[in-house]
């Protein structure tokens, strides 16, 4: 059965227009890529892969927490990143206690 694909839709202009946090999840994204070595050109086709046509413009807004993640869209970044949705929140936690004058939400 061939996987689906979703669209990432038009969401740059719409978070670009507003100064708050739009995820908490963006820097331990980052951190993740950054760790693993991985461009933000592999992330968006390894997402891509999967069926989430996510372009490498919006990684950057969502690692900078300008673009909202939706849920569906935390799987996908799991998917990616091989872990659990548990395992990338506790991600965030830890990375939250090391840098804790960083806004993440």
């Amino acid at each position: 059965m061939p996987k689906k694909t979703i669209p990432a839709g038009n969401r740059v202009g719409a978070a670009a227009t507003s100064p708050s946090f739009k995820n908490a999840l963006g820097p331990a994204l980052q951190a993740i890529r950054i760790a693993r070595g991985w461009s933000l050109s592999e992330v968006a086709s390894k997402l891509q892969s999967e069926g989430w046509q996510c372009s490498e413009e919006l990684l950057v807004q969502i690692e900078a927490q300008q673009a909202p993640i939706l849920d569906y869209e935390t799987l996908y970044f799991c998917k990616v990143l091989g872990m659990t949705q548990d395992e990338l929140f506790h991600h965030l936690k830890e990375l939250m206690a090391r840098r804790p004058r960083q806004n993440y939400v």
